[in-house]
C-alpha cells in the first residue's frame, strides 16, 4: 500500500531529523502534521505539506544530503499516487 511506504519514509526522515540540532523543530512539526493527515487530506493539501517540507529542508540540503534523499522519496511516492 503506497500510504504505508510514505509513512515509513516519513518515520525514517523524522529519525534523521532527531540527529540534527534543535533548529529543525519546524520541519519535524511539518512531518508530524503530514503523517497524521496523509490518508485524509486532499491531494492539494498534501501538496502544500510537501512544499512546506521542501522549503524547510532546502536550508539543510548541503550539510545533510540524506534528508534530501528521503524527501525526494516521499515526493516521488506522492507523485506516483497522482498527488
Amino acid at each position: 500500500m503506497p500510504h504505508t511506504k510514505i509513512k515509513n519514509t516519513l518515520n525514517e526522515l523524522k529519525g534523521e531529523l532527531e540527529k540534527l540540532p534543535k533548529e529543525t523543530g519546524k520541519l519535524e512539526s511539518a512531518i508530524e502534521q503530514m503523517q497524521g493527515r496523509i490518508e485524509h487530506d486532499t491531494p492539494e493539501t498534501l501538496q502544500e505539506h510537501v512544499q512546506t517540507l521542501q522549503n524547510e529542508i532546502l536550508e539543510l540540503e548541503i550539510e545533510h544530503p540524506r534528508l534530501i534523499a528521503l524527501l525526494n522519496q516521499i515526493s516521488t511516492a506522492l507523485s506516483n499516487l497522482g498527488i
